[in-house]
């Protein structure tokens, strides 16, 4: 009996100390202050970095310096630098020493957009457009041509369906191809550049070679850049390609090569 009782004492007093000490601890953090804030930046892009982070939270009156930490509000902190435009996630916490850390995923662009008015944007792979930076660029296919401002905006919006009437495909095709070829291990390397001409029909730009590859519209554009492939691999080792001005894969059964 005595030894049931000292066990069951022995209990309340390991209890007791449990909760003495995590109120200590409670009360203790209530007091803790920010002693440093550290800035985690993901490689990939530079759209923002540590200086437009500081200058963002001084410019809406957040001070973490010596700050007490339960007065601060992480959730609010992380809204507000996900409305940078550049910005996809941030997470905001804090360690034990009273570190607080912000950490940022920035947004990932797959193309950059140059429109006829010359403003130009990135659109990332979330389809979602991302604003130019002025101290940044991403390298990036670039498309550009005949694309008429308003109508790529309305892409991303209920209207998007004004593109297509217009060009008579829809842009998530040309973003379709775009992510197609960055992730082929021969087109990421050969095509900078989709070109839309006058007659809305699409032109890719080759880093190596001075032709231009005529693909129409976006139908089919699996099928007709194996067409080219084939051509690169079998047809171009027989002759130069620079001799040629063009190579046209609007047609099924047949690629039609330009002489300059």
């Amino acid at each position: 009996m005595k030894k049931l009782i000292f066990k069951i004492l022995k209990i309340l007093i390991i209890i007791i100390w449990i909760f003495f000490v995590l109120g200590f601890a409670i009360k203790q953090k209530s007091k803790q202050r920010c002693t440093d804030l550290v800035i985690l930046l993901d490689n990939n892009h530079k759209f923002v970095n540590n200086e437009s982070i500081e200058n963002l939270l001084k410019t809406n009156n957040i001070i973490l310096n010596q700050t007490l930490l339960d007065s601060l509000n992480f959730e609010k902190i992380e809204n507000l630098i996900e409305t940078l435009n550049g910005v996809k996630e941030a997470q905001v916490y804090h360690d034990i020493m009273g570190k607080v850390y912000i950490e940022i995923k920035q947004r990932n662009p797959i193309m950059r957009v140059i429109c006829t008015t010359n403003k130009s944007y990135y659109v990332d792979d979330d389809f979602k457009i991302v604003d130019i930076c002025p101290d940044y660029t991403a390298n990036v296919i670039v498309v550009n041509g005949n694309i008429d401002e308003n109508l790529f905006k309305s892409v991303f919006t209920s209207e998007g369906i004004a593109f297509r009437e217009q060009y008579g495909y829809s842009f998530n095709e040309i973003y379709e191809m775009v992510n197609y070829i960055n992730n082929h291990d021969l087109w990421k390397y050969q095509f900078e550049q989709i070109y839309i001409n006058e007659n809305n029909e699409i032109e890719l730009v080759p880093r190596v070679g001075e032709h231009i590859i005529i693909l129409g519209g976006p139908e089919n554009y699996k099928y007709k850049l194996g067409k080219l492939e084939a051509m690169y691999s079998k047809g171009f080792s027989l002759t130069d390609w620079n001799k040629y001005k063009s190579i046209n894969l609007k047609f099924s059964n047949q690629v039609i090569c330009k002489k300059r």
